[in-house]
C-alpha cells in the first residue's frame, strides 16, 4: 500500500513514530470496513521473515488487543456514552429547574400553599436552634441566606441557565455539575410534600455521580481520562434498584400483579393519563395479561443482564431503554422515565455507539469524534506523552477508592431493604440522598377517584339550588369533554397529589385545605396551578370538596367525551373564609403563622361560639381536626 493511499490518521501516526522511535500504530474505527493498519511489524516465522511484507492490515474485532501495540479497545471505554450521559442528566436538570420555576412560588411562596420558611423555622426550633444540626438534616443553601421568594426562585433560575452547558453541549466540568446538584438538593430538602417524590432522589443520585466522570475546570467532551469504572458501575447498579425494586414492590404487593390483571386497570387509573392510555385501556384483556407478565420479565429478570458480559449487557440496556420508552409513551410519569434511561447510557460502550454516528448529517461529527477517540485511545496505553498533566483533571486514585467505600457503605440499607418482606419505595438513608431505594406502583386502583374542588358566590351556600363552579387544573381530569393531557417529561405537582388525596379523608392532607383556603383568599396566588378560575379570578363565599368516580367513555357517548363520571360522596364540606377551625387547623399543621396573642384574645369569644357551629356543621374537632 502506497502512502497516499493509507487513511490520514495512519500518515500522521507513521510521521509520529519516526520522530519517535517506534512501531506507529493506528486504528481508524468509524471506517466502513472497521480495519485496522499497523505499519513497520512484523509478523516473526522462523528466521523472522515477515509473512505479508512491510505492512499489514486486519479486521478490527475481538483480537484487537492481541495483534496491535493499542490495548484499549472502544468495546471497553465509555467517552461517547458520557457525551449522551451528560446531555441526559442536562435536559433532566432543565425540566426540573423549569418546573420548580414556574410553581414554586405557588407552591412554597411566603403565600403558598405550604411556605417553606414556616418550615425551615420549625426544623431549626426542632433542631433546638442549631444551625448546622438544622443543615445536616436538610441541607440547603436557603438556611445560610434570606427566606424570601426571591432566593427561592434565584435557585432555579441559576440551575436552568447552569443546565443549559451539558445539555446544548455534551460536555461540562465537575464544578457546573455540583452546582447542580447542590442547588436542587437546596430545592428539595425544603419542599416538603411538593418534592417527596421518588424521582426527585434518583436525580439527585444520578447528578452526583456525574460529578466524578467530568474535568475539574475544563470543558471537554473527551478529557484526558476515561469514564472511570466505578462511575460506570454505580449507574448499572442504580438502575438494578430502580428496576429490581420496582419489581419486588410489585410481586409483593397487589395480587393483581401475581394473576396478571394490574394492566386491565393500570391506564384508565395512572395519575395523569394521556390520549394514548385511552386506547391502550381498551385493549383485550389478554393482552393486558401478557403486558403483566411482560413487565415482570423486565423488571425483575432483565436487570440481571446488566452485571453479563458485553453482548448480554447491551442487550439488557436495550431492553431497559425499550421498556421506559414504552412507558413514557402510554402516561404522563413527569421525568421518571426519562431519568431511568440516563443510567442505561453506561451499558453502551463507545463500539456501540460509533454507528449513531453513520448517517450523512454527522459526516463532519463522524471525522471529528474518530480523530478524537483515536488520540485518547492512544494517549491512555502511552503512545502518545501526556502533555500538560496538570492542565487535566484526572480522578485520582484515593478519591476513586473513598467513593467505593461510600457506595458500599450506602448500600448496605438499599439491600437489606430490597430482601425485606416489608420493603418501602422510594426512601433515602441520608440526608444528601446520595443512594436510595425506588419502587412504583405496588398497588393498583381498581377504580378511579377524583377529587374536584367547587366554588359558589352564592351566601347561602347551604341551599340546595345553590351554584357550585369546579375548579380546573392543568392536567388532572375534571370536565370530562377535556383531552387527555401530554406532559411528560414536566411535572404538574399539584396535580400529582390530588391523585394522592382520593386515597384518603380530607385531615390526611393538610396542603389540600390550605389550598382551599387560598382560594377563599386569594385565588391570584394559585392561579399559575390552574388551568381556570371561575369567577373571573375572583374569590368565591364557599369552597368544597366533592369526590367522583371516573372512566373512559365507552365510545357510546357523544363524540368529544373522554370520560364518564359520577357523584360518591362530599370529600369536604363548604368552608369559609370567617371559618375559624379552618385557620386552626392550618395552623396546627404549620401552614400558616400562629397569630398573635392580642388577635387570640380579642376574639376567644366569637371564636368558641363560632367553633361550636363549625364542628356541629363541617365535621371539625376541638383541636382542629377534621
Amino acid at each position: 500500500m502506497s502512502e497516499g493511499e493509507r487513511p490520514k490518521e495512519v500518515r500522521r501516526s507513521a510521521r509520529l513514530a519516526a520522530r519517535e522511535g517506534r512501531t506507529p500504530v493506528c486504528t481508524p474505527l468509524m471506517g466502513r470496513k472497521k480495519r485496522r493498519y499497523v505499519r513497520g511489524r512484523d509478523e516473526q516465522q522462523g528466521d523472522g521473515s515477515s509473512e505479508q511484507g512491510n505492512g499489514y492490515e486486519t479486521r478490527v474485532g475481538e483480537d484487537w488487543a492481541k495483534n496491535s501495540e493499542l490495548t484499549v479497545s472502544p468495546k471497553e471505554r465509555y467517552y461517547l456514552a458520557r457525551i449522551f450521559f451528560l446531555r441526559f442528566v442536562g435536559l433532566l436538570y432543565f425540566v426540573a429547574f423549569s418546573v420548580a420555576l414556574s410553581q414554586n412560588r405557588a407552591l412554597l411562596g411566603e403565600d403558598g400553599i405550604t411556605p417553606y420558611a414556616i418550615r425551615m423555622e420549625s426544623l431549626l426550633g426542632s433542631s433546638q436552634n442549631d444551625l448546622l444540626k438544622a443543615f445536616w438534616h436538610s441541607p440547603s443553601l436557603l438556611w445560610f441566606v434570606k427566606r424570601s421568594d426571591e432566593n427561592l426562585l434565584n435557585l432555579s433560575r441559576a440551575g436552568v441557565l447552569l443546565s443549559l452547558v451539558p445539555m446544548s453541549l455534551g460536555k461540562c466540568n465537575a464544578v457546573t455539575l455540583a452546582a447542580l446538584w447542590v442547588l436542587y438538593m437546596s430545592i428539595v430538602n425544603v419542599g416538603g410534600t411538593f418534592y417527596g417524590f421518588g424521582w426527585e432522589t434518583q436525580l439527585l443520585e444520578v447528578g452526583f455521580w456525574s460529578i466524578t466522570i467530568s474535568p475539574m475546570l475544563r470543558l471537554n467532551k473527551f478529557p484526558e481520562f476515561s469514564t472511570p469504572p466505578l462511575v460506570v458501575w454505580s449507574m448499572r447498579w442504580l438502575l438494578f434498584r430502580v428496576m429490581i425494586g420496582a419489581g419486588l414492590i410489585k410481586i409483593r404487593g397487589d395480587s393483581c400483579w401475581r394473576d396478571l390483571t394490574c394492566m386491565n386497570f393500570h391506564y384508565e387509573t395512572q395519575p395523569l393519563p394521556n390520549p394514548i392510555s385511552y386506547f391502550l385501556h381498551h385493549l383485550p384483556s389478554g393482552w393486558h395479561a401478557f403486558e403483566t407478565a411482560a413487565n415482570h420479565t423486565v423488571e425483575l429478570v432483565a436487570p440481571l443482564l446488566l452485571f453479563c458480559p458485553r453482548r448480554m449487557r447491551i442487550f439488557g440496556g436495550l431492553v431497559q431503554v425499550g421498556f421506559q420508552v414504552a412507558l413514557i409513551l402510554s402516561g404522563n410519569l413527569s421525568f421518571l422515565n426519562w431519568l431511568t434511561i440516563a443510567p442505561t447510557m453506561m451499558c453502551f460502550d463507545d463500539y456501540f455507539l460509533l454507528p449513531l454516528y453513520r448517517p450523512w448529517p454527522f459526516k463532519k461529527a463522524r471525522k471529528e469524534i474518530e480523530g478524537r477517540l483515536y488520540r485518547r485511545y492512544e494517549y491512555e496505553t502511552g503512545v502518545k506523552e501526556k502533555s500538560k498533566l496538570a492542565d487535566y483533571f484526572e480522578p485520582p486514585v484515593m478519591l476513586s477508592m473513598v467513593l467505593l467505600f461510600l457506595l458500599v457503605g450506602l448500600s448496605r440499607n438499599v439491600v437489606m431493604n430490597l430482601g425485606s418482606s416489608k420493603q418501602v419505595m422510594n426512601t433515602s438513608f441520608d440526608s444528601f440522598k446520595l443512594v436510595n431505594t425506588y419502587g412504583a406502583f405496588g398497588s393498583i386502583s381498581k377504580s378511579r377517584k377524583e377529587v374536584v374542588i367547587e366554588g359558589t358566590m352564592w351566601d347561602a351556600y347551604s341551599d340546595k339550588n345553590a351554584v357550585w363552579e369546579e375548579y380546573e387544573f392543568k392536567c388532572k381530569p375534571g370536565n370530562v369533554r377535556r383531552r387527555p393531557c401530554v406532559v411528560s417529561p414536566f411535572h404538574y405537582r399539584l396535580d400529582w397529589l390530588m391523585w394522592f388525596a382520593a386515597f384518603g379523608e380530607v385531615n390526611r392532607y393538610p396542603w389540600l385545605v390550605s389550598l382551599m383556603h387560598k382560594l377563599l383568599a386569594d385565588p391570584s396566588k394559585v392561579a399559575d396551578l390552574l388551568d381556570d378560575l371561575p369567577f373571573e379570578g375572583q374569590a368565591p363565599k364557599a369552597v368544597r370538596a366533592v369526590m367522583y368516580q371516573y372512566k373512559f367513555a365507552n365510545g357510546t357517548q357523544s363524540p368529544g367525551v373522554w370520560w364518564e363520571r359520577e357523584i360518591v360522596k362530599e370529600y369536604c364540606g363548604a368552608l369559609t373564609l370567617d371559618n375559624p377551625s379552618l385557620l386552626r387547623f392550618l395552623e396546627i399543621n404549620g401552614l400558616v403563622r400562629p397569630r398573635s396573642s392580642e388577635e387570640e384574645d380579642a376574639n376567644v369569644a366569637t371564636k368558641k361560639k363560632a367553633k361550636r357551629k363549625a364542628r356541629g356543621r363541617l365535621g371539625f374537632g376541638a383541636d382542629g381536626e377534621f
